[in-house]
Parts: structure tokens; C-alpha cells; sequence
């Protein structure tokens, strides 16, 4: 081959071949560099972030020295407590799903599955564990309990007072305030017969107090009365209130509208005790109120009570059989002593009675006994009525008599009535015939009558 052929160029054939075979050794490295560098083709680096805890009360104010744990399947992971600022930071931490606990004495723990997948801050909120308080309202000399004290509990931090509750002490001196947070408190008791009192505490525990107050001097404070028991009332009407310790002795008013004031009332009575009894006979509403004494004054008005009083109807008596005389004609009643009977009324009828419409009775007598004359012969039929203030009870049963008086005859049989007739005309007739010769005589001359005298001599 001579050198003119070695320089000469190729034909277009080979060069088409060529160009093919470096395209597909360009394309073939590409493909081998995209795989280099697609995730499958190498080990994804690790993700990791930051997360920041931050722990709070109810309150917003931090929480200094709280633990916190983080754990992850169950494992701890790391655990700090919350610095100054109530922060506590988790660094290079890798995404995943963890458990925060936090934990702080006298508060509630706190947890929560946090799902970890970016640097973030977290804000956890702790609750404060719960006491109860309870408080006692005392008299600073005699050491008895004061009702209706007004007791303050509110939270106290120096600067600011916040959460007040306001409650009365119950009858027994005491006032109960549950399910307080874990913090310091003021109490404040107040009372318009007392000097008012204050007191800081702590409140870590289920906590017991005793405030005790002095008293102002003056009239005696003013009693309670509790509500009137039975009410209704069958008549018997118990009262109580609560006891005045600077009393000398109560005054006890009844009326039959609401005491609003004393003024034209007189006590229905006085008594040393704080309760009193008394029995009314008469139904109807009955207002109520006490007033306290003492060497300085009389209290104010206590609260007017009221009872309803129901006198109940008698129960009916049971007549009993009739007791009767027939030689004279009287008649003895008797039947069951009422229990709440004040009287009985008596009827007697010739027919039988079933009702009083039209009826007098004959007697109205205090005992459960009765007896009259009859002087009539004939059938007589008898009940009774108990009655008290409530009203009068159903009639009895009826009961009875049948009266047949004989006429009294003499030893031969001969009726009385015939014998005084005789008698009589005889009688009549002895008079009229002493009264003719009385006349008789009376008309006879001088000389002629017997016995007479003449000149001092018998003829």
C-alpha cells in the first residue's frame, strides 16, 4: 500500500457505523452514572432535628425542674430537666415516633406520643395534684362554732389575687372547699358580729384549719330559725334555731302573716333554750320568728318560719247497748271514749238516723255518758257525734230503747188513777155538804142557836 492510501478517507458506510457504536458507549455511561446517583443505587443518609420541650402550668407560668424522658420503643432514650426557662432541648435527635414523660412533684404527670419528623418546640401543660380544704369558724372566748360565717379562699403570688371562692359556714361552723390546686392561699373569715380574721397557707395536703374570731360587743347576734317541723302539723308545733351564746333568753312571736318586725306583737313566750313546743287546736297557717336578749339590747328579727296545722276529725264512737229504767223511765247512754274528742253531741229520734239534717241534739256533754227521763212510752232511737276544732266525726251507730210504763195499782187492783178520782168525789162531797150546813146554821135566829149567850146567862 502506497502512502497516498493510507490517507484515504473512508467511506460513508464505515463512518455511519462508528458514530453508532460511540452514541451507544455515551449512552450506556450516562445510564451507568443516572443508576450512580439514584437513591437505589446508594445508602439514603440518616434524617435528625432538634426537639425542644417546654413545660407550663395551667397558668403559663414555666415549670423549673420538671424530669423529662423520652423513650422509644419502650427504651429510654435520654432524659433532663426543664432549666429556668422551663426548657429542655433534645439535640440531633432522629425522626421516629417517641413517648414524653414529664414528671414534677405535686403536679399531675404528663405523657404523650409525639411523632418526631422535624425540628420543632413542644409545649407540655402540667396540672397541679388536688387537696381539699376544710375550715373551721370558732368564737375566740367560748370556742363554739359560728354559722354563717363568710369564708374567702383565694390564690395568693404577691402580686396578684385570682381564683377567689366565697362560701358560709354551715351550722356547725364549717365551711369545705374541695379539690384545690397545689398552691399558696389567703383565707379570709368575716362575720357582722366579729372582728374578721385572715390567714396564709400552703396547701401540699389535704389540709384542716381553725380560725378563731373575736367578737364585737353589743347586742346579742341574731338567731336562725330552722324550718317547723311536722309540717303539716296535727297541732303539735316544735321550733329550734341556733343557740346565741351572748342571749340572756329568747322571746318566741307567733302570727298569722310572715314577722317581718315585732312592733303591736306580744311573745307567746320566753325561754332560756334555743327551741320551744307548743300545741295549737285551731287549723290554719301560723307564722313564726325569734328575737335574742340580753342586758345590752334585743337582737334583730330572726327568719319567720311557717307550718301548716291540720287538726284531724274525731274518730267515731261506738254507742253501746242502752241502759233502761222502766219504772221511772230513765235512760243511761255510754259509748267509746275519742281520743281528740272535745265534746259529743247526743241525738235521739222516733226513727232511726242516718243523718243530723234537721236534728237539735238534746245534749252536748264532755265525757263519753249521758242519761235522761223519758216520760213518754214509745220506740226512741240515739247516736253520737264526737267533735274538736277540726270538725265533727261521722255519727255512731244507732242503738235503740223501747219505754212501756205501767200504771201503779192498789191491793185490790184497782188502778191509781180511778182510787185519786174516788177519792177525790168523795172529798168534794164532804166539803160541799159541811160547807151547806155551815150556811145552815149561819141563817138560823139568834136565840136559836146552840151555845149562845144572853145577858150573860144560858137560856
Amino acid at each position: 500500500m502506497t502512502q497516498k492510501q493510507k490517507g484515504k478517507p473512508l467511506d460513508a458506510p464505515r463512518k455511519v457505523k462508528l458514530s453508532l457504536m460511540i452514541m451507544g458507549i455515551v449512552a450506556l455511561g450516562a445510564l451507568a452514572f443516572s443508576v450512580l446517583l439514584s437513591p437505589q443505587g446508594q445508602t439514603a443518609a440518616p434524617e435528625f432535628g432538634d426537639l425542644q420541650v417546654r413545660v407550663q402550668n395551667l397558668y403559663g407560668d414555666v415549670v423549673v425542674g420538671a424530669n423529662i424522658s423520652l423513650f422509644y420503643m419502650g427504651d429510654l432514650i435520654q432524659s433532663n430537666l426543664s432549666d429556668v426557662w422551663g426548657l429542655c432541648i433534645f439535640e440531633d435527635l432522629p425522626w421516629n415516633t417517641y413517648n414524653l414523660t414529664i414528671i414534677k412533684e405535686e403536679h399531675v404527670p404528663h405523657s404523650i406520643i409525639l411523632d418526631f419528623n422535624q425540628s420543632q418546640t413542644h409545649i407540655c401543660v402540667l396540672a397541679y395534684n388536688i387537696y381539699n380544704l376544710t375550715v373551721k369558724v370558732t368564737d375566740a372566748e367560748s370556742r363554739e362554732r359560728i354559722s354563717n360565717a363568710s369564708v374567702l379562699v383565694y390564690r395568693y403570688n404577691y402580686e396578684e389575687v385570682y381564683e377567689s371562692i366565697t362560701q358560709r359556714t354551715n351550722d356547725s361552723g364549717t365551711s369545705l372547699f374541695p379539690a384545690l390546686e397545689y398552691d399558696e392561699y389567703a383565707i379570709c373569715v368575716s362575720h357582722e358580729n366579729y372582728f374578721n380574721t385572715s390567714r396564709l397557707i400552703f396547701l401540699n395536703e389535704d389540709l384542716t384549719i381553725t380560725l378563731n374570731l373575736q367578737r364585737i360587743p353589743g347586742p346579742p347576734a341574731t338567731p336562725t330559725l330552722h324550718p317547723l317541723w311536722p309540717n303539716p302539723s296535727n297541732g303539735t308545733v316544735y321550733l329550734n334555731w341556733t343557740n346565741v351564746r351572748d342571749a340572756g333568753y329568747y322571746h318566741v312571736f307567733r302570727n298569722l302573716s310572715i314577722i317581718t318586725s315585732i312592733d303591736g306583737l306580744l311573745p307567746i313566750a320566753l325561754t332560756w333554750v334555743s327551741e320551744y313546743q307548743e300545741v295549737l287546736t285551731t287549723g290554719g297557717t301560723y307564722y313564726y320568728a325569734v328575737v335574742a336578749y340580753n342586758g345590752e339590747g334585743n337582737s334583730s328579727v330572726s327568719n319567720s318560719e311557717n307550718v301548716t296545722v291540720i287538726i284531724p276529725l274525731p274518730m267515731v264512737p261506738t254507742l253501746h247497748s242502752i241502759s233502761l229504767n222502766p219504772s221511772n223511765g230513765k235512760v243511761y247512754l255510754n259509748w267509746t271514749d275519742v281520743d281528740d274528742a272535745e265534746a259529743y253531741y247526743v241525738f235521739r229520734n222516733v226513727s232511726l238516723i242516718n243523718s243530723t239534717a234537721g236534728l237539735v241534739p238534746i245534749a252536748m256533754v264532755l265525757t263519753s255518758e249521758y242519761q235522761e227521763v223519758l216520760t213518754a212510752n214509745g220506740t226512741y232511737y240515739y247516736a253520737v257525734m264526737a267533735s274538736n276544732n277540726g270538725g265533727n266525726s261521722s255519727l255512731s251507730n244507732n242503738v235503740n230503747v223501747t219505754l212501756t210504763i205501767s200504771s201503779p195499782t192498789d191491793i185490790d187492783g184497782i188502778p191509781i188513777v180511778q182510787v185519786v178520782l174516788i177519792g177525790g168525789f168523795i172529798l168534794g162531797s164532804a166539803l160541799v155538804y159541811f160547807s151547806l150546813q155551815r150556811r145552815r146554821r149561819a141563817d138560823m135566829p139568834t136565840s136559836h142557836k146552840k151555845g149562845s149567850i144572853i145577858g150573860g146567862q144560858c137560856p
